[in-house]
């Protein structure tokens, strides 16, 4: 009898992990950012220095779509005019990308206006990313962890799955 149940729950459950939905959140404000964003990647190791990056999309007719990136930095020096992040891959090449926000009094920097570079972002796993504040000069490197390798990529395959809804992120 035991055997039957499990036989017959297990399409239930596999049912279920196909009808997935993609959080938004709603609620970040402390490494992260306030807006319509996939749950963010934290890059840190201690929270007292680093960064994090999250996928911002906007919603057209019903449908998600990619609008861009925006990294928050904690302690990695105060003003700044404008910011880099280098991807460095697996393979041992690397993407810059520079942000195109000017004077950024606080502690967000955006980057991809266009969505030009994204494919840049997704096309290979990423074993390390570099965020630098161009005005001090401090940076901070963080080495993924396996499974954050390929957030670029799975952010996408969410937003082209679209199917999602706002709750908060903690």
């Amino acid at each position: 009898m035991k055997k039957l149940i499990v036989v017959l729950l297990f399409p239930l459950s596999l049912f279920a992990q196909q009808e997935k939905k993609v959080k938004i959140c709603s609620n970040l404000n402390y490494f992260g950012r306030l807006g319509r964003v996939l749950a963010p990647l934290l890059c840190t190791e201690d929270i007292k220095n680093g960064f994090s990056i999250t996928v911002h999309v906007r919603e057209l007719q019903g449908n998600l779509s990619y609008y861009g990136i925006c990294v928050q930095r904690h302690g990695i020096g105060g003003n700044m005019d404008s910011s880099r992040l280098v991807l460095n891959y697996i393979d041992g090449t690397n993407f810059e990308i520079t942000s195109f926000d000017e004077k950024n009094y606080e502690e967000w920097s955006y980057f991809d206006r266009y969505g030009e570079n994204y494919s840049n972002f997704m096309k290979k796993k990423i074993e390390s990313i570099k965020f630098i504040n161009l005005t001090t000069g401090d940076s901070y490197l963080y080495k993924l962890k396996p499974e954050q390798t390929s957030f670029f990529k799975e952010s996408l395959d969410d937003i082209r799955k679209n199917k999602f809804y706002v709750g908060e992120c903690n």
